[in-house]
C-alpha cells in the first residue's frame, strides 16, 4: 500500500511530483515499490527520480487523455505532458547543480593547493 511520509526519500519524490495521496489521502499515482524503483534506477537521487516519474506520468497522459473536446469540456493531454516534461528537465538541472559543488569539493580534497 502506498504511503506518503515526507521524511523518506520516497516521500520527497512524491512531494516533487505531487503524488501525495489526493483529497482522500490514499489515492496515489505510484505504489511505493514503483517509487523505490525510480530511486534505484537513479542511484537514489531524489530529483532525478522525480524527473523520471514525471516523464512516466507524461507518457501516460499522452496515451490516455489525448486532446478531447466535448461541449464545454476540453482536455489537452499533450499540453499537460509537455509541462510535465519541462518540470522534469528543471529537476534534472537542479540535480546537476547539486552534483557540481560536490565534485568541486572532492577535487579540492584530492588536489590541495
Amino acid at each position: 500500500m502506498a504511503e506518503y511520509k515526507i521524511e523518506t526519500d520516497q516521500g520527497k519524490v512524491r512531494l516533487l511530483i505531487s503524488d501525495i495521496g489526493g483529497a482522500d489521502g490514499a489515492s496515489f499515482l505510484f505504489e511505493d515499490d514503483e517509487i523505490a524503483a525510480f530511486l534505484a534506477l537513479n542511484e537514489n537521487n531524489i530529483r532525478l527520480s522525480a524527473a523520471e516519474a514525471l516523464r512516466a506520468i507524461a507518457g501516460n497522459e499522452v496515451q490516455v487523455s489525448k486532446r478531447i473536446k466535448f461541449l464545454e469540456l476540453s482536455t489537452d493531454g499533450p499540453a499537460v505532458a509537455k509541462e510535465l516534461r519541462a518540470l522534469a528537465e528543471s529537476l534534472e538541472e537542479k540535480a546537476d547543480d547539486d552534483i557540481e559543488p560536490e565534485i568541486a569539493s572532492m577535487a579540492e580534497t584530492w588536489m590541495p593547493e
